[in-house]
Protein backbone atom coordinates (compact mmCIF):
# COMPACT_ATOMS: atom_id res chain seq x y z
CA UNK A 1 0.00 0.00 0.00
CA UNK A 2 1.19 3.50 -1.10
CA UNK A 3 0.46 6.09 1.57
CA UNK A 4 0.91 9.48 -0.22
CA UNK A 5 0.70 12.88 2.03
CA UNK A 6 -0.63 16.07 0.58
CA UNK A 7 2.76 18.30 -0.25
CA UNK A 8 4.84 18.39 -2.98
CA UNK A 9 8.37 18.05 -2.49
CA UNK A 10 10.39 20.74 -4.92
CA UNK A 11 14.06 20.61 -6.07
CA UNK A 12 17.00 21.35 -3.69
CA UNK A 13 17.39 24.88 -4.18
CA UNK A 14 13.58 25.80 -3.85
CA UNK A 15 11.49 25.67 -0.14
CA UNK A 16 9.14 23.22 -0.13
CA UNK A 17 5.57 23.76 -0.72
CA UNK A 18 3.43 24.18 1.55
CA UNK A 19 0.71 22.46 0.02
CA UNK A 20 -2.84 21.49 2.08
CA UNK A 21 -3.69 21.59 5.50
CA UNK A 22 -2.62 19.99 8.70
CA UNK A 23 -5.33 16.86 8.75
CA UNK A 24 -7.55 17.64 11.88
CA UNK A 25 -7.91 13.04 11.88
CA UNK A 26 -4.94 11.57 11.77
CA UNK A 27 -4.03 8.79 8.55
CA UNK A 28 -4.02 5.92 10.73
CA UNK A 29 -1.11 3.37 9.14
CA UNK A 30 -1.71 -0.37 9.58
CA UNK A 31 2.32 -1.24 9.49
CA UNK A 32 2.56 -2.26 5.20
CA UNK A 33 2.33 1.66 3.83
CA UNK A 34 5.05 3.63 2.11
CA UNK A 35 5.49 6.94 1.87
CA UNK A 36 4.59 8.64 -1.05
CA UNK A 37 5.61 12.39 -2.59
CA UNK A 38 6.37 14.38 -5.80
CA UNK A 39 9.39 15.46 -6.40
CA UNK A 40 10.48 18.64 -9.15
CA UNK A 41 13.01 17.58 -11.96
CA UNK A 42 14.45 17.50 -15.44
CA UNK A 43 15.87 14.61 -15.51
CA UNK A 44 16.89 11.08 -13.93
CA UNK A 45 20.39 12.62 -13.57
CA UNK A 46 19.13 15.10 -10.54
CA UNK A 47 17.29 13.00 -9.29
CA UNK A 48 19.94 11.02 -8.45
CA UNK A 49 21.62 13.39 -6.56
CA UNK A 50 19.33 13.81 -4.05
CA UNK A 51 18.40 12.02 -0.57
CA UNK A 52 15.19 12.39 1.38
CA UNK A 53 14.72 13.00 5.02
CA UNK A 54 11.54 12.44 7.27
CA UNK A 55 10.99 13.96 10.43
CA UNK A 56 9.52 11.65 12.73
CA UNK A 57 8.26 13.76 15.99
CA UNK A 58 11.02 16.36 14.96
CA UNK A 59 13.65 13.61 14.61
CA UNK A 60 15.36 13.40 11.56
CA UNK A 61 15.85 9.75 9.70
CA UNK A 62 17.30 9.30 6.56
CA UNK A 63 14.90 7.75 4.18
CA UNK A 64 16.37 4.53 2.47
CA UNK A 65 15.17 2.06 -0.36
CA UNK A 66 13.60 5.30 -2.17
CA UNK A 67 12.73 5.20 -6.02
CA UNK A 68 11.36 7.93 -7.85
CA UNK A 69 9.69 7.45 -11.73
CA UNK A 70 8.50 10.20 -13.85
CA UNK A 71 5.52 11.52 -13.54
CA UNK A 72 2.66 13.08 -16.10
CA UNK A 73 1.91 15.55 -13.18
CA UNK A 74 3.95 18.96 -13.03
CA UNK A 75 5.95 18.28 -10.11
CA UNK A 76 8.14 15.56 -12.95
CA UNK A 77 8.46 12.54 -10.67
CA UNK A 78 6.58 10.49 -8.77
CA UNK A 79 8.75 9.30 -5.53
CA UNK A 80 8.29 6.92 -2.61
CA UNK A 81 10.27 5.25 0.34
CA UNK A 82 9.28 2.51 3.08
CA UNK A 83 7.82 4.06 5.84
CA UNK A 84 11.05 4.32 8.59
CA UNK A 85 10.13 2.71 11.88
CA UNK A 86 7.58 4.18 13.60
CA UNK A 87 6.00 2.64 17.01
CA UNK A 88 2.40 2.41 17.94
CA UNK A 89 0.52 5.81 18.65
CA UNK A 90 0.73 9.26 17.45
CA UNK A 91 3.25 10.79 15.12
CA UNK A 92 3.87 13.90 13.06
CA UNK A 93 5.84 13.53 9.35
CA UNK A 94 7.46 16.62 7.54
CA UNK A 95 10.23 15.54 4.62
CA UNK A 96 13.09 17.75 3.52
CA UNK A 97 15.49 17.16 0.72
CA UNK A 98 19.47 17.59 0.92
CA UNK A 99 21.72 16.65 -1.71
CA UNK A 100 23.54 13.62 -1.28
CA UNK A 101 27.40 14.64 0.10
CA UNK A 102 26.09 17.73 1.38
CA UNK A 103 24.27 19.35 4.78
CA UNK A 104 22.09 21.49 2.82
CA UNK A 105 18.63 21.06 2.75
CA UNK A 106 15.58 22.31 1.45
CA UNK A 107 12.84 23.67 3.82
CA UNK A 108 10.12 20.96 5.78
CA UNK A 109 7.11 19.99 3.82
CA UNK A 110 3.91 20.57 5.54
CA UNK A 111 3.70 18.12 8.48
CA UNK A 112 1.27 15.53 8.91
CA UNK A 113 -0.28 13.49 11.69
CA UNK A 114 -0.25 9.87 10.97
CA UNK A 115 -1.27 7.23 13.82
CA UNK A 116 0.63 3.92 13.79
CA UNK A 117 -1.66 1.40 14.98
CA UNK A 118 0.92 -1.59 14.21
CA UNK A 119 4.79 -1.21 14.46
CA UNK A 120 6.32 -0.61 11.19
CA UNK A 121 9.60 -1.98 12.17
CA UNK A 122 9.62 -5.98 11.08
CA UNK A 123 12.56 -7.93 12.39
CA UNK A 124 14.43 -10.40 10.49
CA UNK A 125 14.85 -13.79 11.44
CA UNK A 126 18.09 -14.82 12.15
CA UNK A 127 19.17 -18.39 12.03
CA UNK A 128 17.81 -20.37 14.70
CA UNK A 129 20.15 -21.92 16.50
CA UNK A 130 23.83 -19.81 14.88
CA UNK A 131 26.70 -20.58 16.91
CA UNK A 132 24.83 -22.14 20.13
CA UNK A 133 25.65 -25.24 21.11
CA UNK A 134 23.48 -28.11 22.67
CA UNK A 135 24.39 -28.97 26.35
CA UNK A 136 23.90 -32.58 28.20
CA UNK A 137 23.72 -32.98 31.60
CA UNK A 138 23.41 -35.61 34.16
CA UNK A 139 20.72 -35.29 37.14
CA UNK A 140 20.65 -36.72 40.68
CA UNK A 141 18.38 -39.13 39.08
CA UNK A 142 21.30 -40.47 36.56
CA UNK A 143 19.25 -38.93 33.57
CA UNK A 144 20.83 -37.17 30.75
CA UNK A 145 19.37 -34.66 29.55
CA UNK A 146 19.95 -32.47 26.86
CA UNK A 147 19.69 -28.43 26.32
CA UNK A 148 19.07 -27.22 23.27
CA UNK A 149 18.68 -23.71 21.83
CA UNK A 150 15.65 -23.89 19.42
CA UNK A 151 16.20 -19.80 18.60
CA UNK A 152 18.23 -16.94 18.80
CA UNK A 153 18.37 -13.03 18.30
CA UNK A 154 15.46 -12.23 21.16
CA UNK A 155 16.08 -8.91 22.52
CA UNK A 156 15.56 -9.68 26.36
CA UNK A 157 13.42 -12.07 26.58
CA UNK A 158 11.72 -11.95 30.10
CA UNK A 159 8.77 -14.20 30.17
CA UNK A 160 7.08 -17.17 28.02
CA UNK A 161 3.72 -18.50 27.21
CA UNK A 162 2.32 -21.20 25.04
CA UNK A 163 -0.83 -21.08 22.83
CA UNK A 164 -3.30 -24.11 22.32
CA UNK A 165 -1.66 -25.01 18.97
CA UNK A 166 1.93 -24.95 19.60
CA UNK A 167 3.27 -21.76 19.35
CA UNK A 168 5.16 -19.65 21.67
CA UNK A 169 4.35 -16.11 22.78
CA UNK A 170 7.73 -14.78 24.00
CA UNK A 171 7.79 -10.95 26.20
CA UNK A 172 10.73 -8.98 25.30
CA UNK A 173 11.29 -6.35 27.85
CA UNK A 174 11.05 -3.64 25.66
CA UNK A 175 7.79 -4.06 25.65
CA UNK A 176 7.39 -6.20 22.51
CA UNK A 177 5.72 -9.64 22.60
CA UNK A 178 7.02 -12.51 19.83
CA UNK A 179 5.08 -15.48 18.06
CA UNK A 180 7.64 -18.19 17.41
CA UNK A 181 6.13 -20.60 15.51
CA UNK A 182 8.24 -24.11 14.60
CA UNK A 183 11.31 -23.39 15.83
CA UNK A 184 11.63 -19.53 14.13
CA UNK A 185 10.68 -16.09 15.33
CA UNK A 186 7.57 -15.06 13.03
CA UNK A 187 8.94 -12.29 11.08
CA UNK A 188 6.24 -9.99 11.23
CA UNK A 189 5.46 -6.95 12.92
CA UNK A 190 5.78 -6.72 16.71
CA UNK A 191 2.94 -6.48 18.80
CA UNK A 192 2.17 -2.98 19.89
CA UNK A 193 3.74 -1.48 23.37
CA UNK A 194 1.61 -0.19 25.93
CA UNK A 195 2.43 3.74 25.89
CA UNK A 196 3.50 4.26 22.21
CA UNK A 197 6.89 2.60 22.45
CA UNK A 198 8.50 5.03 24.87
CA UNK A 199 11.52 4.07 26.60
CA UNK A 200 10.34 4.38 30.24
CA UNK A 201 7.71 0.93 29.11
CA UNK A 202 9.17 -2.26 30.18
CA UNK A 203 7.26 -5.65 29.65
CA UNK A 204 7.47 -8.04 32.82
CA UNK A 205 4.96 -10.77 32.56
CA UNK A 206 2.82 -12.59 29.76
CA UNK A 207 -0.02 -15.04 29.66
CA UNK A 208 -2.63 -16.66 27.42
CA UNK A 209 -6.53 -16.57 28.15
CA UNK A 210 -7.65 -19.92 29.17
CA UNK A 211 -10.50 -19.56 26.75
CA UNK A 212 -8.14 -18.68 24.09
CA UNK A 213 -9.07 -20.81 21.34
CA UNK A 214 -12.63 -18.57 21.58
CA UNK A 215 -11.28 -15.21 22.54
CA UNK A 216 -7.46 -15.25 20.98
CA UNK A 217 -6.74 -12.80 23.64
CA UNK A 218 -3.41 -12.51 25.46
CA UNK A 219 -2.56 -10.29 28.61
CA UNK A 220 0.63 -8.44 29.81
CA UNK A 221 1.93 -6.62 32.73
CA UNK A 222 4.11 -3.81 31.72
CA UNK A 223 5.63 -0.92 33.85
CA UNK A 224 5.06 2.85 32.62
CA UNK A 225 4.79 6.04 34.31
CA UNK A 226 2.03 7.86 35.98
CA UNK A 227 0.21 10.76 35.59
CA UNK A 228 2.56 12.13 38.39
CA UNK A 229 5.68 11.24 36.93
CA UNK A 230 6.11 7.95 39.31
CA UNK A 231 6.65 4.11 38.26
CA UNK A 232 3.38 1.91 37.76
CA UNK A 233 2.23 -1.26 36.82
CA UNK A 234 -0.46 -1.34 34.13
CA UNK A 235 -2.42 -4.85 33.26
CA UNK A 236 -2.86 -4.87 29.18
CA UNK A 237 -5.09 -7.07 27.00
CA UNK A 238 -4.24 -8.25 23.37
CA UNK A 239 -6.12 -9.84 20.63
CA UNK A 240 -3.86 -12.06 19.12
CA UNK A 241 -4.51 -12.50 14.76
CA UNK A 242 -2.30 -13.42 12.38
CA UNK A 243 1.06 -14.10 14.96
CA UNK A 244 0.25 -10.48 15.69
CA UNK A 245 -1.50 -8.33 18.62
CA UNK A 246 -3.93 -6.07 18.46
CA UNK A 247 -6.82 -4.29 20.24
CA UNK A 248 -5.17 -3.37 23.25
CA UNK A 249 -7.10 -2.29 26.28
CA UNK A 250 -6.20 -1.72 29.77
CA UNK A 251 -7.25 -3.93 32.04
CA UNK A 252 -5.74 -2.05 35.37
CA UNK A 253 -3.32 0.99 35.55
CA UNK A 254 -1.90 3.12 37.73
CA UNK A 255 -0.60 0.75 40.09
CA UNK A 256 2.47 1.59 41.35
CA UNK A 257 5.64 -0.10 40.96
CA UNK A 258 8.77 -0.96 42.98
CA UNK A 259 11.32 2.30 41.97
CA UNK A 260 14.27 -0.58 42.17
CA UNK A 261 13.57 -3.51 40.13
CA UNK A 262 9.81 -3.42 39.34
CA UNK A 263 8.54 -6.95 39.85
CA UNK A 264 5.04 -8.66 38.84
CA UNK A 265 3.70 -11.78 37.63
CA UNK A 266 0.71 -13.34 35.68
CA UNK A 267 -1.42 -16.22 35.14
CA UNK A 268 -4.65 -17.83 34.44
CA UNK A 269 -5.89 -19.99 37.16
CA UNK A 270 -7.78 -23.72 36.29
CA UNK A 271 -10.55 -22.24 37.48
CA UNK A 272 -10.45 -19.47 34.09
CA UNK A 273 -9.77 -17.03 36.26
CA UNK A 274 -6.75 -14.12 36.02
CA UNK A 275 -4.01 -14.21 38.79
CA UNK A 276 -1.80 -11.24 38.97
CA UNK A 277 0.81 -10.40 41.74
CA UNK A 278 2.62 -6.95 41.57
CA UNK A 279 5.36 -5.85 44.03
CA UNK A 280 4.62 -3.42 47.26
CA UNK A 281 5.72 -0.57 45.03
CA UNK A 282 8.98 0.53 47.51
CA UNK A 283 6.30 0.70 50.53
CA UNK A 284 5.55 -1.97 52.32
CA UNK A 285 3.01 -0.71 54.30
CA UNK A 286 0.84 -1.01 51.00
CA UNK A 287 0.65 -4.97 51.30
CA UNK A 288 -2.18 -4.32 54.14
CA UNK A 289 -4.14 -1.80 52.37
CA UNK A 290 -6.82 -3.42 51.17
CA UNK A 291 -7.87 -0.33 48.66
CA UNK A 292 -4.09 -0.84 46.59
CA UNK A 293 -3.01 -3.97 44.56
CA UNK A 294 0.34 -3.67 45.67
CA UNK A 295 2.32 -6.70 47.36
CA UNK A 296 -0.82 -8.94 46.89
CA UNK A 297 -1.96 -11.60 44.42
CA UNK A 298 -5.21 -10.93 42.72
CA UNK A 299 -7.91 -12.66 41.48
CA UNK A 300 -9.93 -11.01 38.54
CA UNK A 301 -12.34 -12.30 36.03
CA UNK A 302 -10.44 -11.90 32.67
CA UNK A 303 -11.93 -8.44 31.68
CA UNK A 304 -10.56 -7.54 35.14
CA UNK A 305 -13.84 -7.34 37.43
CA UNK A 306 -13.84 -9.34 40.51
CA UNK A 307 -15.37 -12.76 40.73
CA UNK A 308 -18.72 -12.71 42.71
CA UNK A 309 -17.09 -15.69 45.02
CA UNK A 310 -13.87 -13.44 46.36
CA UNK A 311 -14.30 -12.64 49.84
CA UNK A 312 -15.75 -8.94 50.45
CA UNK A 313 -15.91 -8.90 46.88
CA UNK A 314 -12.42 -7.73 46.47
CA UNK A 315 -9.92 -9.28 44.15
CA UNK A 316 -7.18 -9.69 46.58
CA UNK A 317 -6.38 -13.66 46.85
CA UNK A 318 -3.06 -13.54 48.97
CA UNK A 319 -0.72 -11.08 50.99
CA UNK A 320 2.27 -10.08 51.56
CA UNK A 321 4.61 -10.23 49.15
CA UNK A 322 7.41 -7.90 48.68
CA UNK A 323 8.34 -8.49 44.96
CA UNK A 324 6.62 -11.41 43.20
CA UNK A 325 8.76 -13.22 40.33
CA UNK A 326 6.19 -16.01 39.24
CA UNK A 327 3.02 -18.03 39.69
CA UNK A 328 2.83 -21.51 38.96
CA UNK A 329 -0.30 -24.29 39.33
CA UNK A 330 0.09 -27.91 40.59
CA UNK A 331 -2.75 -29.74 39.18
CA UNK A 332 -4.88 -32.05 40.03
CA UNK A 333 -4.03 -30.45 43.76
CA UNK A 334 -5.24 -26.05 42.38
CA UNK A 335 -2.13 -25.18 44.61
CA UNK A 336 -0.95 -21.94 43.42
CA UNK A 337 3.28 -21.83 43.83
CA UNK A 338 4.41 -17.92 44.42
CA UNK A 339 7.99 -17.19 44.31
CA UNK A 340 9.38 -14.30 45.65
CA UNK A 341 12.21 -11.69 46.58
CA UNK A 342 11.79 -11.00 50.25
CA UNK A 343 14.20 -9.09 52.51
CA UNK A 344 15.70 -11.90 53.97
CA UNK A 345 15.66 -14.18 51.03
CA UNK A 346 13.59 -15.94 48.52
CA UNK A 347 10.40 -17.34 49.33
CA UNK A 348 8.47 -20.15 47.88
CA UNK A 349 4.80 -20.64 49.03
CA UNK A 350 2.05 -22.96 48.38
CA UNK A 351 -1.45 -21.46 47.93
CA UNK A 352 -4.84 -23.35 48.42
CA UNK A 353 -8.32 -22.17 47.79
CA UNK A 354 -11.04 -22.29 50.96
CA UNK A 355 -13.98 -20.92 51.68
CA UNK A 356 -16.94 -19.52 50.52
CA UNK A 357 -16.92 -16.71 49.68
CA UNK A 358 -13.57 -17.97 48.08
CA UNK A 359 -9.92 -17.03 49.54
CA UNK A 360 -6.09 -18.18 49.52
CA UNK A 361 -4.58 -20.09 52.71
CA UNK A 362 -1.21 -20.35 52.47
CA UNK A 363 -0.42 -24.25 53.08
CA UNK A 364 3.23 -24.08 53.45
CA UNK A 365 6.34 -21.44 53.01
CA UNK A 366 9.77 -22.41 51.93
CA UNK A 367 12.66 -20.37 52.13
CA UNK A 368 15.37 -20.86 49.47
CA UNK A 369 19.31 -21.31 49.31
CA UNK A 370 20.96 -18.27 50.08
CA UNK A 371 21.75 -16.07 47.01
CA UNK A 372 19.11 -17.97 45.16
CA UNK A 373 17.35 -14.79 43.33
CA UNK A 374 14.25 -15.80 41.55
CA UNK A 375 13.45 -14.67 37.88
CA UNK A 376 10.36 -17.29 37.40
CA UNK A 377 8.72 -20.44 38.55
CA UNK A 378 6.89 -23.52 36.39
CA UNK A 379 5.49 -26.19 38.00
CA UNK A 380 5.80 -30.14 35.60
CA UNK A 381 2.19 -31.03 34.88
CA UNK A 382 1.49 -35.05 35.94
CA UNK A 383 1.81 -36.10 32.43
CA UNK A 384 4.55 -36.12 29.97
CA UNK A 385 8.66 -37.04 30.05
CA UNK A 386 7.78 -39.81 31.69
CA UNK A 387 8.34 -39.96 35.74
CA UNK A 388 11.37 -37.91 35.70
CA UNK A 389 9.90 -34.13 36.31
CA UNK A 390 6.20 -34.74 37.11
CA UNK A 391 4.93 -32.29 39.88
CA UNK A 392 8.83 -30.98 40.11
CA UNK A 393 8.51 -27.14 40.65
CA UNK A 394 11.37 -25.35 38.48
CA UNK A 395 13.12 -21.93 39.67
CA UNK A 396 14.86 -19.75 37.43
CA UNK A 397 17.60 -17.31 38.19
CA UNK A 398 18.60 -14.34 36.03
CA UNK A 399 21.41 -13.50 38.53
CA UNK A 400 22.24 -17.28 40.29
CA UNK A 401 22.64 -18.67 36.19
CA UNK A 402 21.20 -21.69 37.15
CA UNK A 403 17.68 -24.12 37.49
CA UNK A 404 16.67 -24.99 40.74
CA UNK A 405 14.52 -28.03 41.02
CA UNK A 406 12.73 -29.10 43.73
CA UNK A 407 11.01 -32.34 43.61
CA UNK A 408 7.56 -33.14 45.48
CA UNK A 409 5.69 -36.35 47.21
CA UNK A 410 3.47 -37.33 44.78
CA UNK A 411 0.60 -37.61 47.88
CA UNK A 412 1.01 -34.86 49.37
CA UNK A 413 2.02 -32.04 46.98
CA UNK A 414 3.64 -29.67 49.26
CA UNK A 415 5.82 -31.53 50.83
CA UNK A 416 9.66 -31.12 48.90
CA UNK A 417 11.59 -34.77 48.89
CA UNK A 418 14.80 -32.94 47.66
CA UNK A 419 16.41 -30.44 45.63
CA UNK A 420 18.89 -29.83 43.14
CA UNK A 421 20.59 -27.37 41.08
CA UNK A 422 20.91 -27.79 37.31
CA UNK A 423 22.70 -26.01 34.38
CA UNK A 424 24.80 -23.87 36.71
CA UNK A 425 26.53 -21.43 34.73
CA UNK A 426 25.77 -23.29 31.45
CA UNK A 427 23.33 -21.47 29.13
CA UNK A 428 23.32 -18.20 31.22
CA UNK A 429 20.77 -16.09 33.38
CA UNK A 430 17.70 -17.99 32.33
CA UNK A 431 14.63 -15.44 32.81
CA UNK A 432 11.61 -17.82 33.00
CA UNK A 433 10.88 -21.41 32.75
CA UNK A 434 7.18 -23.23 30.91
CA UNK A 435 5.96 -26.55 29.85
CA UNK A 436 5.38 -27.14 26.09
CA UNK A 437 2.65 -28.99 24.39
CA UNK A 438 5.39 -31.32 23.90
CA UNK A 439 6.14 -32.38 27.35
CA UNK A 440 9.35 -30.58 26.95
CA UNK A 441 10.71 -27.77 29.38
CA UNK A 442 11.53 -24.32 28.06
CA UNK A 443 13.78 -21.95 29.74
CA UNK A 444 14.64 -18.25 27.94
CA UNK A 445 17.72 -17.02 28.49
CA UNK A 446 18.68 -12.61 27.29
CA UNK A 447 18.37 -13.65 23.40
CA UNK A 448 17.95 -17.36 23.35
CA UNK A 449 15.25 -19.93 24.07
CA UNK A 450 16.02 -23.71 25.07
CA UNK A 451 14.67 -26.60 24.66
CA UNK A 452 15.13 -29.34 27.66
CA UNK A 453 14.47 -32.80 27.46
CA UNK A 454 15.63 -36.53 27.96
CA UNK A 455 18.62 -37.09 25.49
CA UNK A 456 17.97 -38.70 22.31
CA UNK A 457 19.80 -42.10 22.84
CA UNK A 458 18.55 -42.71 26.61
CA UNK A 459 15.94 -45.63 26.36
CA UNK A 460 13.01 -46.05 28.76
CA UNK A 461 15.05 -47.44 31.13
CA UNK A 462 17.27 -44.75 32.09
CA UNK A 463 14.16 -42.46 33.06
CA UNK A 464 14.13 -43.22 36.63
CA UNK A 465 11.11 -41.63 39.08
CA UNK A 466 12.57 -39.35 41.42
CA UNK A 467 13.95 -40.93 44.39
CA UNK A 468 13.18 -39.78 48.49
CA UNK A 469 16.26 -38.10 49.73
Amino acid sequence: MVFRPAFVLLSLMTLAAQVGQLPLVPIILGGNERLAWDQAGNDDTGIGTLRYIVYVDGKAVDLTGESCSRSSSSAGFSCSAPLPPLTIGLHSLDIAAASRGSSLQTSRSNRLLVLAVRSTQVRSQPSPTAGVAATTILTSDRVRLTVTPIVTGLADAVDLAFLPDGRMVVAERDGLLRIVRNGRLVATPPSPTVDGGVERDRLLAVTVDANFDRSHFVYAIYTTTSAEGDPAFSLVRFRETGDTFADRLIIADDVPASPDGAAAALRFGPDGKLFAAFDNGGRPQLAADLSSYNGKVLRLNPDGTTPADQRGYLPLYSSAYRSPRGLAWHLPSRILWIISQETDGARLSAIASEGVPLRGIVRTALTLPAGMVPSGVAVYPSTGMAELFRGNILITSDQGRSLLRLQTDPLVPTRILATEQLLQDQIGGIRAPAVGPDGAIYLATESTIWRLSPAANDGPASIESPRRR
